[in-house]
């Protein structure tokens, strides 16, 4: 039989699961099943990090209900091998905790002052493993806990270069770019609409870091960007979703993306839709595979752009994989994916 691309329409897991698996099998990838069910976001994370890793010796934990420390967390996890489990951030769950312990971890991160997850949490995790805190001391906000992040994962790549985003403002820019840096070793910085805050500038200097910036003249003014030394790797774009083309069009010219595997998320249109690309962009990073953005949030034009950009890169071997349900992910755009003959379909719902 003809080599087909393969389209998967999976839940957040089932993509985490076949990045992980990525040059075997498309088959294998495609057939595992896993879901939070009742237990949501939390609940997924758990299920993916069972299924993804089995057993691993360190474990990043972050609030699963805001996206700056995650973001951050990223490229962290990569260079640690670890999962990202995920935590209301005040007591720890207990399917969270039955989690750590089914992995077999030795060791715990937390990313994040005792705002986001708590001293309690902490002090119950210290009962049983080694735990470290990464968040800021001098600057206890989340830039102060980007640049301690971005200190480890420097220590750890041994890079001379980073990517700035406004990981203030919102999440879409970050998601961007999350995958591709962390799949180089580069930390994700974050700046503001009005400045770069000094904790973060002050890892930029220490390290004599190259910075790539990305985000439109709206969300990250070419003076930020000039206060650092940067450059913008894309021109200015009219949305988040023109950035997300556009960064993948830099980095497609400018060292190659594995177009193997293309993961399709919801853009999100609120603080709070960022759950699918956040584990998508996670899951990208592993084979340096491209992450697009359409769905919620994205007009008709949006769509077409990015439909466009898929269909235009895929190959007889790609894997389409859709991440999230109809709500994120409209079935529409399922269908114009699948427009000939040689699509597979399997789909995991």
């Amino acid at each position: 039989m003809a080599n087909k691309k393969r389209f998967l329409s999976s839940m957040l897991t089932a993509l985490v699961l076949s990045a992980a698996i990525g040059s075997g099998s498309v088959y294998a990838a495609a057939v595992k099943r896993t879901d939070g069910g009742d237990g949501g976001r939390i609940g997924t994370a758990n299920q993916v990090a069972l299924d993804l890793f089995n057993k691993c010796d360190n474990v990043i934990l972050v609030n699963g209900y805001g996206y700056a420390d995650a973001v951050s967390a990223t490229p962290l996890a990569k260079q640690l091998n670890a999962p990202i489990l995920l935590t209301h951030g005040q007591t720890l769950e207990t399917e969270v905790a039955s989690t750590i312990k089914s992995l077999g971890a030795t060791k715990i991160y937390i990313v994040g002052g005792t705002g986001v997850v708590s001293e309690d949490i902490e002090n119950t995790l210290e009962d049983n493993y080694e735990v470290e805190r990464i968040a800021g001391t001098t600057d206890t906000t989340r830039m102060g806990t980007n640049a301690e992040v971005a200190e480890r994962v420097l220590e750890m790549s041994n890079q001379k270069t980073a990517m700035l985003v406004n990981g203030q403002d919102g999440y879409a820019d970050s998601l961007s770019v999350a995958s591709i840096a962390a799949q180089k070793g580069y930390p994700v910085l974050f700046a503001s609409t009005k400045e770069v805050a000094s904790v973060v500038k002050d890892v930029i200097t220490s390290k004599s870091l190259a910075i790539q910036a990305v985000g439109g003249e709206g969300v990250l003014p070419q003076s930020v960007v000039a206060s650092v030394g940067g450059t913008k790797v894309t021109n200015d774009t009219a949305d988040r979703f023109a950035t997300n083309i556009a960064v993948l069009n830099y980095f497609k010219e400018n060292g190659g993306l594995d177009f193997t595997n293309i993961y399709v998320a919801a853009g999100g249109s609120t603080q709070d839709q960022f759950a699918d690309a956040l584990v998508a962009s996670a899951a990208a990073a592993k084979t340096g595979s491209p992450l697009v953005l359409t769905g919620v949030g994205a007009g008709s034009t949006q769509v077409t752009n990015a439909n466009s950009y898929i269909l235009s890169n895929a190959t007889d071997d790609s894997n389409i994989i859709i991440v999230g349900g109809t709500s994120s992910v409209s079935s529409e755009i399922e269908a114009v994916l699948k427009n000939n003959d040689d699509l597979e379909i399997i789909g995991i719902e």
